[in-house]
């Protein structure tokens, strides 16, 4: 699951917030004080991560307002359970809003800020008896059944709450109820629902010394370790532990037995039920020893060298295998990156950030243009404050010429010195470009290259970013042409771009732009196979959508190097109205045009 919108009501400095929208990975820039973290420090709250105290009301709020934080949730889990063995979903159960997403609101009392009430805000009927039916009993659910007149099967095999749910919608539907939005207070099997499928939420803080010992990493590898524990592999060594804490257990309780004969003879015997949580057996830390041998605890090591140690810790999120709950259903949210970084660290953990984000949201305030600067302008929020209340821009509603005067981006020097620019994804792109061409041109496939054009390459990181936007911007200033050139990062034949993708060209093209779509998945899906076997002696098969970085390793696109003209044009081939044509070729001839 990921969080599509967050709203904030009389939270900090926001009086009441426009629905903010996150995406995958979303970077909120803004100046000091200008109210970045409190929408962190607010979905911290809301996952019960902090508690809310009487400072978080907003300052111009009256004694009786209370705080509302409302989220809404995109990628549902299906199918749920609200019975054992009964398979259901959040739409069957009229558990989602009019938007078909999973929409929950906490509101925070002054008089009991620890306390929130959750509720959902659902698309139900409007007649209170047919409404929010997941929060009824069997017993109540025949009862309703009895008073409607309603001949379902109230017990027996086979016979279930959720079907007599279901008859009882479709009772409200022949008495044609109408449906609106509404607000029911979850309670039962759908309260107990909520924390299960709710994503677990980790803030990392620029106050806190970010080592081991904050709660963000003990969360994580905790789960980690408990999913573990709970996997086929651990079943012996669970039964073992599990076996031996119950024993233990018995024998102690055995010994209350004869104590307890003394006072009643009610009780023949006792007997201990043990239940294990095993995430909470977890506790740890972790030692540095040095190139002295000298050994400190990594929470007591300078600021420097604990950031350090985050950057390594999303590379090692980014590379590690995507299964269970633990990993997945995660939401990242840190606190200015960048700090006590070096400009390289952050363009690293950048990487890190950007592949960990395409399976666990991530969340940004920076001051940084190697982060806001690498995200895409739909997803870049410019908070502000207007007479001491924050204002939030996105979307439509953002000029990022603000952004970028805000945090300071300038297009590259290099820029000024082209006659034209195509835009990349990344140095690989460029590296295989400028390969390609002079190959093509030496064999006579094309007249000539970027470079004898004076054509040059800004890598932008494959989106319609804060980047390429400056970029863009300065050309049009010096009426110099452009091309974008990307991956289609197609997983099979029948798969398309996304509409983001298609959308960004069809902007481009309109300005008098070129853009270039692959036709495979990426550029590596471009290398000769007998390029492959010859110096990596691998023969792996690949075809036009396989992931040649997982198969191959990241560094395979460097064997560019080694293909001559014929094996690029047997690799760029394909067929259109039975002509033959070459992809690679035409890319060539179209760009270069730029600078005629």
């Amino acid at each position: 699951m990921r969080i599509s919108t967050v709203a904030l009501k009389n939270f900090r400095a926001f009086k009441a917030s426009p629905s903010i929208r996150l995406g995958p990975l979303t970077t909120v820039v803004g100046r000091n004080d200008a109210g970045k973290s409190s929408i962190l420090h607010a979905l911290d709250i809301f996952f019960g991560n902090q508690d809310a105290d009487v400072d978080d009301f907003n300052r111009s709020a009256s004694a009786g307002d209370t705080i509302e934080i409302t989220l809404t949730f995109g990628e549902l889990p299906e199918p749920i359970q609200l019975e054992d063995g009964v398979d259901t979903s959040l739409a069957e159960e009229h558990l989602l809003n009019e938007n078909g997403e999973l929409a929950v609101r906490r509101v925070y009392h002054r008089t009991s800020p620890k306390k929130p009430v959750t509720t959902l805000l659902v698309y139900d009927y409007t007649d209170q008896q047919f409404r929010n039916l997941c929060s009824l009993n069997e017993s109540a659910l025949n009862k309703l059944g009895d008073q409607h007149q309603l001949s379902f099967t109230k017990s027996g095999a086979g016979v279930t709450n959720k079907g007599k749910r279901a008859t009882l919608r479709q009772e409200a539907q022949r008495q044609q109820i109408q449906m609106s939005p509404a607000e029911i207070t979850p309670s039962g099997n759908v309260e107990k629902l909520l924390s299960e499928i709710l994503p677990a939420f980790d803030l990392f803080r620029t106050d806190w010394r970010l080592s081991e010992e904050e709660a963000p990493f003990q969360r994580g590898f905790k789960d980690m370790v408990a999913e573990h524990i709970m996997s086929e592999d651990a079943r012996e060594v669970r039964g073992d532990v599990e076996g031996m804490v119950k024993n233990f257990l018995d024998e102690e309780v055995a010994k209350i037995y004869p104590f307890l004969l003394q006072h009643t003879d009610e009780v023949q015997c006792l007997t201990a039920r043990s239940e294990l949580k095993w995430k909470e057996f977890v506790s740890f830390r972790i030692e540095a020893t040095d190139k002295n041998g000298v050994e400190v605890l990594l929470g007591k090591r300078g600021s420097g060298l604990r950031r350090l140690f985050m950057v390594a810790y999303f590379q090692y999120l980014a590379q590690k295998p995507t299964k269970g709950r633990a990993q997945t259903n995660r939401i990242y949210a840190i606190e200015e990156p960048e700090t006590y970084l070096h400009p390289s660290a952050q363009r690293t953990l950048l990487d890190s950030l950007l592949l960990v984000s395409s399976r666990s949201q991530v969340l940004l305030t920076s001051h940084s243009p190697v982060f806001a600067g690498s995200t895409p302008c739909d997803q870049l929020i410019l908070v502000s404050r207007s007479n001491g209340a924050a204002q939030v821009a996105q979307g439509a509603n953002l000029d990022m010429a603000d952004v970028a005067e805000e945090l300071g981006v300038e297009p590259s020097d290099s820029l000024y010195g082209y006659s034209a620019c195509v835009f990349v994804e990344s140095d690989d792109d460029v590296k295989f470009l400028q390969e390609v061409g002079a190959k093509l041109k030496e064999a006579g496939q094309v007249p000539c290259t970027f470079e004898d054009k004076r054509i040059g390459f800004i890598p932008i990181g494959g989106k319609d970013n804060l980047k390429w936007w400056v970029s863009r911007r300065a050309l049009n200033r010096v009426s110099k042409k452009y091309a974008v050139f990307v991956d289609s990062d197609c997983c099979g034949p029948n798969d398309k771009p996304t509409d983001r993708l298609l959308g960004w060209r069809d902007r481009c093209l309109q300005e008098g732009g070129k853009f270039h779509i692959t036709q495979k998945r990426e550029i590596e899906n471009y290398l000769h196979p007998d390029v492959i076997d010859g110096y990596l002696k691998k023969t792996d098969h690949f075809d036009d959508f396989t992931d040649m970085g997982t198969l191959f390793g990241k560094d395979v696109i460097n064997l560019i190097s080694c293909m001559s003209a014929e094996q690029i044009l047997e690799r760029d081939r394909y067929m259109e109205n039975g002509e033959e044509k070459h992809e690679l070729v035409e890319v060539i001839e179209d760009f270069v045009t730029l600078a005629s």
